[in-house]
């Protein structure tokens, strides 16, 4: 699906030119994600940054959702659904352009908390990995 608009211009000699702007736009966009969330939540850019807690700029928000072409990284997608108050892993699916029905959102979570665990330092981990590995014994237990 693509949207239509049109763009003014004025030539050096003082006519206007009036050009046809195609942009692609996903139902599900991060952008319109975004957008939506500002909306419900009747928040404005600085606002998402504050609640973010400072780890990304009101220009960085507006980023998002002005350039819905653009990828960002982990780290401010992350801080992004922190300032919106929004699930987390909902937010990387939609930023992996998949509905949020989709059934890998689960997998979202799982690749993040890997993504997390892997930036511990080493004594962290020794003291994490039992847990984690308890958890895994149960999990497939269960799947059994």
């Amino acid at each position: 699906m693509s949207a239509t608009s049109y763009k003014t211009t004025r030539k050096s000699d003082g006519k206007s030119v009036r050009r046809i702007v195609m942009r692609k736009r996903r139902e599900h966009g991060l952008a319109e994600y975004v957008r939506n969330a500002l909306a419900a939540k009747n928040l404005n850019y600085r606002e998402v940054a504050r609640r973010s807690g400072g780890l990304i700029s009101h220009a960085t928000v507006g980023d998002v959702v002005n350039n819905p072409g653009r990828r960002f990284s982990l780290e401010t997608l992350r801080a992004l659904a922190k300032g919106l108050g929004v699930p987390e892993d909902e937010l990387l699916v939609v930023a992996a352009g998949r509905p949020l029905d989709d059934p890998s959102i689960e997998d979202a979570f799982f690749n993040a908390l890997g993504y997390d665990f892997g930036r511990l330092t080493e004594e962290d981990k020794a003291v994490y990995r039992p847990i984690l590995e308890n958890i895994r014994d149960q999990i497939n237990k269960r799947a059994k």
